[in-house]
């Protein structure tokens, strides 16, 4: 799972970054870290250690739907970027709701996923969104 999380973060990153939104994404890993934090503390009670990026991946997909469906009026492109925000919340709330991950399937025993954590995440993203649109907003009233 590590290495999805890796490629995950490296990938959306490389895209935010090379299509000029380097604020958000900024602003997205910010908050997600944040927020995964918070999500440990609420979610996952006795996790004495958290060792994974799985809330900063999270937090970038959620940001890139969002840029995604707003940076265009391709009817396809935006069911595209409006099913992958859908199917994120569909996973996390059905492994928030079993406990159990989707996509991990056995892992050692003193491992554990924390779906609270990429649900946390993902809002650190759809903050950082809306932080971003409101930061143009301003400044394009402000010339």
């Amino acid at each position: 799972m590590a290495f999805l999380d890796l490629t995950m973060l490296l990938g959306l990153g490389g895209v935010l970054e090379a299509t000029g939104r380097r604020y958000a994404a900024v602003t997205a890993l910010g908050l997600g870290a944040a927020m995964t934090g918070l999500g440990v503390a609420w979610f996952s009670s006795g996790v004495l250690v958290y060792r994974g990026a799985s809330g900063l991946a999270s937090a970038l997909f959620v940001l890139a739907a969002m840029e995604t469906f707003a940076a265009t009026r391709r009817f396809p492109v935006r069911v595209l970027a409006v099913a992958s925000l859908a199917l994120f919340l569909a996973k996390t709330g059905a492994e928030v709701a079993t406990g159990q991950s989707l996509i991990a399937s056995t892992l050692p025993f003193e491992i554990r996923v924390l779906p609270g954590v990429h649900l946390a995440g993902g809002a650190g993203g759809a903050i950082a969104f809306l932080a971003a649109r409101a930061g143009a907003r301003s400044t394009a009233r402000s010339r």
